[in-house]
């Protein structure tokens, strides 16, 4: 089922459908419980734990548990889109990311990409805009997406049952 702004733009027989708002919100929950147990073990391993008792944003430790969390979702991602065209939670849900044309995603393309999810998809404000941006685009493009000229398109290699075994 098409939605409204895609029903307005015509659209060639064969080309992909741009991955729905909600399809792309499950694959960055998703994403984000692949990574916590990394996220955990790196932040005991570097002993940047903060004192549960309270979180105080000048704490060093606090700030280095962030920095954890950053440096991570950023290589996860860079690395899992540039090599494969997904992350995990995009494979699950049946998501790809490419260039604008539909070609596979680029080393350039998946920096630029991953470099802007830190301001429209990582901090609350960024959600807020990231999801405005999608929303108001015919290609559900984030800015990211917008800056490195890339697609999140809906995976029809992925999606429905898997093929079942010849002479079954």
């Amino acid at each position: 089922q098409l939605s409204l702004l895609e029903t307005l733009r015509k659209r060639d027989p064969g080309e992909p459908l741009p991955g729905e708002v909600l399809q792309r919100a499950m694959a960055y929950i998703l994403d984000h419980i692949v990574l916590l147990p990394a996220f955990i073990v790196g932040v005991e391993l570097l002993s940047v734990s903060p004192e549960v008792s309270s979180l105080d944003l000048g704490d060093p430790k606090l700030l280095g548990m962030i920095g954890v969390w950053i440096g991570l979702h950023f290589i996860y991602h860079f690395t899992m889109e540039w090599a494969l065209g997904w992350t995990v939670g995009k494979r699950i849900i049946g998501l790809r990311v490419t260039a604008l044309d539909g070609s596979k995603l680029r080393f350039r393309g998946a920096l630029l990409r991953n470099l802007l999810r830190l301001v429209d998809a990582e901090y609350p404000a960024g959600v807020f805009l990231g999801t405005f941006l999608m929303m108001t685009s015919p290609l559900r493009q984030r800015l990211g997406d917008r800056w490195a000229r890339t697609l999140v398109v809906q995976d029809v290699d992925n999606s429905g049952p898997p093929p079942k075994p010849p002479g079954v």
